[in-house]
């Protein structure tokens, strides 16, 4: 049975921005018929990001031996090197990866400031009736704003995405 907009499975996924401290994380829902491009844009949307850099999705096969590249088609890609030809990411779709090949995958984003994520697949579940997808139905920490210079950088910073200036106590400590 269909949820009243077409849909009768989604996938639950947990992203996490590797290296992040606090733990940057976002729990979304999607149809199981996205391709790996819509999931790039429903992890951009959660994250808060504008998804303006290159990415690429790396899926395991056979216990981390043997690695594929499902990516937006790049001209200037060399494959030269011995490594296979990445897929397009506008016709790999989701379901046909997780849930029976992998269980997660890693997520690259912003490939000059390395924003690494790990994406884990919880579970499948039925659609719910007239809702929308996707979702963004849990998380934590807020998201380090694009062009910060990448995790590490935004640490040494520390000022969260959508965050006010930190105010200071008298003696210099932070109030939050």
């Amino acid at each position: 049975m269909k949820n009243g907009g077409g849909i009768d499975t989604i996938l639950q996924f947990k992203i996490t921005l590797n290296e992040s401290s606090p733990r940057v994380w976002r729990r979304i829902l999607v149809p199981a018929d996205y391709t790996f491009f819509d999931l790039h844009c429903a992890i951009q949307d959660a994250m808060g990001w504008a998804g303006g850099h290159l990415h690429a999705f790396y899926v395991s096969q056979q216990k981390g031996r043997e690695w594929i590249t499902i990516e937006f088609p790049n001209p200037e890609r060399d494959d030269s090197f011995g490594f296979e030809k990445a897929r397009d990411e506008r016709k790999e779709r989701i379901a046909d990866y997780f849930g029976t090949m992998v269980k997660q995958c890693k997520y690259s984003y912003d490939f000059g400031d390395s924003w690494d994520h790990t994406i884990v697949f919880e579970r499948a579940i039925s659609a719910g009736y007239g809702a929308k997808y996707p979702q963004c139905v849990a998380g934590a920490a807020a998201c380090p704003p694009e062009d910060c210079g990448g995790v590490r950088h935004k640490q040494a910073t520390n000022t969260p995405r959508g965050a006010p200036p930190a105010r200071t106590t008298r003696s210099g400590g932070q109030l939050f």
